[in-house]
């Protein structure tokens, strides 16, 4: 039998490739944000989002199903609100740009 130490260093070790996979999981997130905002396309998406949700949730085994089911509705719910942030950001600084060129309308060279 496994020592607790042990175990809890393969945890730690799971943990870490988590967080890796988080991490590439919001940089292409980024991307998606990018092409959504560039094609006018909105972030929230509930058809797919409940597909998502189901096939992704039912891998898990079913006594473990209602914990999946929450930790892949967390997942879509920072990638909606990265998503989000994103975009409103660049659409704020896009305003901030045009008001910017829009001031210069006001100076008139004599």
């Amino acid at each position: 039998m496994t020592d607790l130490k042990g175990i809890l260093e393969e945890l730690d070790g799971v943990d870490e490739q988590l967080i890796q996979l988080f991490l590439r999981r919001m940089e292409i997130i980024d991307k998606v944000s990018a092409y959504r905002l560039s094609r006018g396309i909105p972030v929230m998406q509930p058809v797919k989002e409940q597909d998502d949700l189901s096939l992704r949730a039912k891998k898990a085994a079913p006594y473990l199903y209602g914990y999946a089911d929450e930790y892949v509705k967390f997942l879509l719910s920072m990638s909606r609100h990265m998503q989000e942030t994103m975009i409103r950001r660049a659409v704020e600084d896009e305003m901030r740009d045009n008001r910017k060129d829009d001031s210069d309308l006001f100076f008139l060279d004599e």
